[in-house]
Parts: C-alpha cells; sequence; structure tokens
C-alpha cells in the first residue's frame, strides 16, 4: 500500500508537469529542437478525452486512450495484482515499439503542417537554420 501511495504522488507531479507544459511553455523537445516528439499531443489528447471528446483525443495523439492503463500499471507496479503485467519487460517493449511506429506513422501524414506534428519554427534549432538560410 505504501509503495502504491509512493507511486502515486510520483505519477500525480508528472501529470503536474504535464498540465504546466500543456498550458505554459508546451513541449520542452518542440521549444528546443521545433521537431515534435514522439509523445507531442498526448496532453491534449488526454484532455479531450476528459471532456468525452473521443475523435478530438484520438486526432491529438491517437494512444492517449492508453495513458489511464498506463498510469493505473505505475501506480500498482508493485503489486501482485493483475496490472502488474503491464510493467514486464514485452509489454514495456511493445508499448515501445508500437509509440514509435505512430509516430512514424504521425511524421509520414502530418509533418511539417497538421499540428500537434508541425515544425516550430520559433524553437532554438528553428531560429539557427532559419537565419541561416536566410543569409
Amino acid at each position: 500500500m505504501r509503495a502504491a501511495l509512493k507511486n502515486l504522488a510520483v505519477l500525480a507531479a508528472v501529470l503536474a508537469a504535464c498540465l504546466l507544459m500543456a498550458f505554459t511553455v508546451g513541449c520542452p523537445i518542440k521549444a528546443v529542437t521545433g521537431f515534435p516528439c514522439p509523445g507531442c499531443g498526448m496532453t491534449r489528447g488526454c484532455l479531450s478525452l476528459l471532456r468525452l471528446d473521443f475523435a478530438g483525443a484520438f486526432r491529438w495523439h491517437p494512444l492517449c486512450f492508453l495513458a489511464p492503463f498506463g498510469a493505473l500499471a505505475y501506480i500498482f507496479k508493485d503489486s501482485r495484482g493483475p496490472l502488474r503485467i503491464f510493467t514486464r519487460t514485452p509489454a514495456l517493449v511493445a508499448a515501445t515499439v508500437l509509440m514509435l511506429a505512430v509516430y512514424a506513422a504521425r511524421m509520414a501524414l502530418m509533418f511539417p503542417a497538421e499540428p500537434p506534428m508541425d515544425f516550430y519554427e520559433k524553437s532554438l534549432f528553428g531560429k539557427i537554420v532559419l537565419n541561416f538560410l536566410l543569409q
């Protein structure tokens, strides 16, 4: 029980950081590189899920529907219950491969024009590239 409370506290801190990024600076990876990360749109997708906007959630990030299961698996990772299967290595490898496959598909279909898979020109890298190309 004590481990589950600790895991819940860590998850709450991660959620708070995600919300802070979503409503202030945005994705730190995108702010520096200009390129979207594999999780770009996940926070907005989860917020759409909370509003029961399933189409919007899927548009922001197709895997946001799995986020609640991932959160539950993290909270109960030290337990002996059925959710422990999500913390096994094959499940984590499968989740990583799925995330990268969805990222590759979204980059091929949506980049560089359609949010959240757009290029952020005001990023550090974007400014350097644009200054280099314009001179």
